[in-house]
């Protein structure tokens, strides 16, 4: 878990040294000066050891404006199907299956910095920080074989460091990967994120 905490905090000072560096040593890319709104798919996997996944595969878009000094300004909302596993019944006491699991949603705020890497080629690294809401329904096995089942809805403060590479022409298609980080009073989550994207 440490290791993983400290990639994650790497990655995102790397991101933001690299967001902070002059305009001047780049190119003006092809995103300059333009409102770029996208749509895409996502997949989401949690790092931890749980017996489901809940991210898994979703949609997402996306708003953002890149300015004149080639920073990039954003926001973003991603919705996550996540998985759902049979619950074991011991004593058969019930005659329908019953399910736990969950998924995500996010929205999250982005600032980057977009580096032309040909006419039509653009390279955006960026942190996103935002909110990671969970709806999950968990079960426990009481004394008497009773099942109780429960639904939570948590939402968690979320740091993503992301890199982006966008191919830019009348439509705009892009590759994502993030590392996101979930943030509560007791511990840190981690998921990697994996999206693509069309967009003008």
């Amino acid at each position: 878990m440490h290791r993983k905490i400290i990639l994650g905090w790497l990655i995102a000072v790397a991101l933001g040294t690299v967001i902070a560096a002059p305009s001047t040593a780049f190119a003006a890319p092809p995103t300059l000066e333009r409102v770029q709104i996208e749509l895409g798919a996502r997949y989401g996997l949690a790092l931890e050891s749980l017996d489901y996944n809940p991210w898994g595969g979703g949609l997402g878009g996306a708003i953002g404006y890149t300015l004149d000094k080639a920073i990039y300004l954003g926001a973003s909302f991603d919705w996550f199907q996540g998985e759902e596993i049979e619950y074991p019944d011991p004593a058969a006491r019930y005659p329908d299956p019953i399910y736990v699991g969950g998924n995500y949603w996010q929205a999250l705020v982005w600032g980057g910095y977009d580096m032309e890497l040909s006419d039509s080629f653009v390279f955006r690294p960026k942190v996103g920080v935002g909110m990671s809401t969970s709806t999950l329904r968990d079960c426990n096995l009481l004394i008497d074989d009773e099942i109780e089942c429960l639904k939570t809805i948590q939402g968690k403060t979320s740091i993503v460091p992301s890199a982006q590479l966008i191919f830019v022409s009348p439509v705009t298609l892009s590759l994502e990967g993030r590392f996101v980080m979930l943030f509560d009073s007791v511990t840190i989550k981690t998921a990697l994120v994996g999206g693509v994207s069309i967009g003008f």
